[in-house]
């Protein structure tokens, strides 16, 4: 074959490569184009808007909304004089656009000091039955709670260890009208053995980095 050949057939060679690759990234726009992209909303209330509380056995009818934190806690002696503690925590997203898909939902849940302590303290998000009103709910006129659709969350590896709470299906439902949005009791798994707890910040935190907040991601 002599030079002329061979740069011929070199350059037809080198014209499929490109136009090869080129319908490739063609292809490829197209399939990127059709595909739906993901939309984020923030949700994250303030000390003004915010719907987080605690509620405590020991004091039954004791108001606690203006509470830095929300805390799941068992403190009783020898199971015999109650004082456990619960917390409830609300986020509106009514303005989530009407007819999308939820893709994923997140709440975001940080730790305050002096931070979690005890073992088996394993802990439950359980969506609320009714309304409560964030500056009247106690422990005595607590709402019901709806134990078969819990997210449950492992005990904490450190008395720091942050939360990241995979609530898609709620929101998804909420959504789609399906279900009330009345938000979620929070509470130890297992409430009977005591000295154990763990502790995040509420919407009244100073630290505003560090209050709860609740992301969605959506497509239209």
């Amino acid at each position: 074959m002599n030079v002329s050949n061979y740069i011929n057939n070199f350059k037809k060679t080198d014209r499929r490569i490109i136009k090869h690759s080129l319908l490739l990234l063609f292809v490829t726009f197209l399939v990127s184009c059709g595909e739906k992209q993901s939309e984020k909303m923030v949700f994250k209330p303030t000390p003004l808007n915010g719907k987080d509380t605690a509620i405590s056995a020991s004091n039954k009818k004791s108001n606690f909304s203006t509470l830095d934190r929300v805390h799941m806690l068992s403190l009783s002696i020898n199971d015999s004089i109650d004082n456990d503690t619960r917390s409830l925590l609300r986020f509106g997203f009514a303005t989530l656009p009407e007819k999308v898909t939820v893709d994923s939902a997140f709440i975001y849940l940080y730790s305050i000091d002096p931070g979690h302590f005890g073992k088996d303290n394993s802990f439950v998000l359980e969506p609320l039955k009714n309304i409560w009103i964030n500056k009247e709910i106690n422990w005595e006129n607590q709402p019901e709670s709806d134990a078969s659709k819990a997210v449950k969350l492992e005990a904490p590896k450190t008395k720091d260890q942050d939360y990241k709470i995979d609530v898609t299906n709620y929101v998804s439902n909420v959504s789609k009208n399906l279900q009330a949005n009345y938000g979620f009791m929070l509470k130890l798994e297992n409430e009977k053995k005591s000295y154990k707890g763990v502790r995040f910040h509420s919407s009244d935190s100073e630290i505003e980095d560090k209050r709860p907040r609740l992301e969605v991601y959506f497509s239209e």
